[in-house]
């Protein structure tokens, strides 16, 4: 169902485009819907864009593990990295320098786990 070429502006490095016309008898009706409802949300999305989302909605798959094609977590953690605020975060803490204590408060400074832990009301 699917061609896969060569590709040089991907983590993978190979193309994907369809072989022929698909075939829709062989999807339920809600097969269908999710297929419409993806393509309508992450469809607009540049190849670079969309492997970063993936890294940020599955966090649990180490940096150098990445591009090896592992299987993606589906469980109630992933849905909810699906987020637009979660995807605010992930922009905001990779704008920051997270180590530059200079910039964090008494708080913080003094535990910062148990700040943490609060400030989420854990």
């Amino acid at each position: 169902m699917f061609r896969a070429k060569k590709h040089a502006y991907s983590e993978g490095g190979k193309k994907l485009s369809l072989a022929r016309k698909p075939s829709f008898e062989a999807l339920t009706v809600d097969e269908i819907a999710i297929v419409d409802a993806v393509a309508e949300l992450y469809g607009h999305i540049t190849p670079e864009d969309l492997g970063y989302l993936t890294k940020q909605m599955n966090t649990e798959i180490p940096l150098d593990s990445w591009g090896s094609n592992r299987e993606a977590s589906v469980d109630e953690d992933a849905f909810l990295r699906l987020s637009p605020d979660w995807h605010r975060l992930c922009a905001k803490i990779g704008a920051e320098d997270l180590d530059d204590r200079s910039r964090w408060s008494e708080p913080i400074n003094d535990d910062p786990m148990e700040h943490f832990l609060r400030a989420l009301n854990a």
